[in-house]
């Protein structure tokens, strides 16, 4: 895993999160109840939703990450809102050239779960964490086994996050 830190210009990052926040009470939200498969929702309770990014601001966060991303044929960008008792169960991005995550919130308590995990591969069975901070990208380029653990039930809001994946030919991605 690769982390960076102050990857959108703040412009950039205030128009995203401003965007995100004016979109949830929107008819425009996905499930990842009813599209993702039931191996990364194992054992999750809670639902995230996605929604795309308006196409103004998804190619400003393009040109401001695409340094840190290896070349692709294709880059999907979305947002996620990550709701209480939402996670995802251990996957690889498979089917993807690499799998980026962009933390919006302002603020995020380590106490309101949602950690992004992974396995260190020189050390089996010893995990590392990140607990998402704003404006931190974090780029799975070597399919490395991750996973988000539960959000909290009382989190007072979402876990806000641009995901992007990059691919060599058109597919759904979300």
């Amino acid at each position: 895993m690769k982390i960076f830190k102050n990857v959108l210009s703040d412009d950039t990052y205030q128009e995203c999160l401003e965007s995100i926040i004016a979109n949830l009470s929107q008819p425009v939200w996905g499930s990842s109840y009813l599209s993702w498969g039931s191996d990364i929702r194992e054992g999750v309770m809670g639902n995230c939703s996605y929604t795309a990014i308006p196409e103004r601001t998804r190619n400003k966060v393009l040109k401001e990450v695409r340094k840190h991303l290896p070349t692709s044929n294709i880059y999907v960008a979305m947002f996620y809102a990550w709701q209480p008792l939402s996670a995802i169960s251990p996957h690889d991005d498979y089917q993807y050239n690499f799998g980026a995550t962009i933390y919006l919130n302002r603020v995020w308590q380590k106490s309101a779960g949602g950690i992004f995990m992974w396995e260190d591969k020189k050390n089996p069975g010893l995990m590392k964490a990140l607990c998402p901070q704003r404006n931190v990208m974090v780029l799975n380029d070597k399919k490395e086994e991750h996973f988000i653990s539960q959000v909290s039930p009382y989190t007072p809001e979402p876990r806000f996050t641009i995901q992007i994946w990059g691919l060599d030919q058109e597919s759904q991605a979300y």
